[in-house]
């Protein structure tokens, strides 16, 4: 998670509420890349295996497995070795596994050769919401080249975390296709690092997301999506090719989400059911708006891949909008087509509502399963999703 503000929080808290309270809390800050690290839940595990930690040291083999577990009891952390290889130490004396060693603030912290400091801080603050996130990607079992491109980026601003999510299908009827899903998802992943922040910064809002900000963030992105379109048509008609991208990608701001969307990639907000929030911009649709198809129909039908609009195609496009807010027990499905296409009534709800998932390589086996059982029913097109958690 990459830090604008003063705080960074890595794999921790997400969004703010607007309740503000007197509390206490703890993060570790990592020596050697200045990573802030929320200990946002009890006990708060440090290892290497992501599916067994809180925090995972992904670039440092001598840490263990499970390294050391940090906990509180009242106002007192404490940490504890985990009967790890290489140790734990506190102020440069080796702790004895399993025996818990009090905590006080400033103080270091070794595990191996990874140098933390402790903090613990009383402070008036805004209560989290933690986001998880998980992304998958299969090229599936027709086409040799997977054209379809993701983006999660997240990081820590004074709003809290904000998040975005993305996902593109090159026409796969279309050359070149992974080149203008690429294209487009580099361009959302510059936006979201250089010019958001400044987005973020401006203006005269103390705190949250005015309504100035939200139309200037909308407005921003709004440009971002035409100057892609006019970029890649140049680009097909220099090189001859004719190439296109859907675009479907969600923005989480303190509370308040904004989403774009162009061609037949879905998002879908999970509450205690699933709500489409995007409308298929196809041929088939618009006939089934008509009243000259029914969803049953279009499943079938011959121009079902049709698209309306796609990036990179027409001179000019109109992407469709809508934002609202989330708060905690609500998700969000970000997907190609390939994802949903061979998913039954009911699947959905099943797979992403009644399915609670607190860990994110959790939530990503289970984004390979729906992918793999899609396969089972032999669909043919690239298969990609992300799925976001609000806890």
């Amino acid at each position: 998670m990459k830090a604008w503000g003063e705080t960074t929080l890595l794999n921790a808290a997400g969004g703010e509420t607007t309740v503000l309270h007197n509390a206490e809390f703890a993060y570790l800050l990592r020596k050697d890349t200045g990573e802030r690290i929320l200990i946002n839940t009890q006990p708060f595990l440090i290892g290497k295996e992501q599916r067994k930690v809180n925090y995972c040291i992904r670039d440092n083999t001598s840490v263990s497995r499970c390294h050391a577990k940090i906990s509180k009891q009242g106002w007192q952390y404490y940490i504890e070795d985990q009967n790890s290889t290489n140790g734990t130490y506190v102020e440069g004396k080796a702790l004895h596994p399993y025996q818990e060693t009090a905590l006080s603030d400033n103080v270091t912290i070794r595990l191996s050769d990874e140098v933390f400091e402790f903090h613990s801080c009383k402070i008036e603050r805004r209560r989290f919401m933690k986001l998880l996130s998980a992304a998958c990607s299969d090229r599936g079992i027709k086409k040799k080249i997977n054209q379809d491109s993701l983006l999660v980026r997240s990081a820590m601003t004074k709003e809290g975390e904000i998040l975005l999510a993305a996902v593109c299908d090159g026409m796969g009827g279309l050359e070149k296709g992974e080149v203008a899903s690429g294209e487009v998802i580099r361009a959302l992943a510059r936006w979201f690092e250089e010019t958001l922040p400044l987005l973020l910064s401006g203006g005269q809002e103390k705190k949250g997301v005015g309504e100035r900000r939200k139309r200037a963030i909308a407005k921003s992105l709004e440009s971002l999506i035409q100057e892609e379109n006019q970029m890649i048509s140049v680009y097909g008609k220099e090189k001859n090719l004719l190439l296109g991208t859907t675009v479907s990608a969600v923005l989480l701001i303190a509370g308040w989400y904004l989403i774009v969307h162009v061609g037949d990639s879905r998002v879908y907000g999970l509450t205690e059911d699933v709500q489409q929030l995007t409308k298929d911009q196809t041929y088939v649709q618009r006939e089934i708006d008509a009243g000259r198809l029914t969803k049953e129909q279009a499943r079938q039908h011959p121009r079902r891949n049709v698209l309306l609009q796609c990036v990179g195609v027409q001179e000019k496009i109109t992407p469709e909008w809508k934002s609202g807010v989330y708060y905690p027990g609500m998700g969000f499905l970000v997907c190609s087509d390939g994802f949903c296409n061979q998913l039954l009534d009911g699947e959905l709800e099943e797979r992403f509502c009644r399915n609670y998932l607190r860990a994110e390589w959790e939530m990503e086996e289970n984004l390979k399963e729906v992918m793999e059982q899609n396969k089972r029913r032999m669909e043919t097109d690239n298969l990609s999703a992300i799925w976001i958690s609000v806890q």
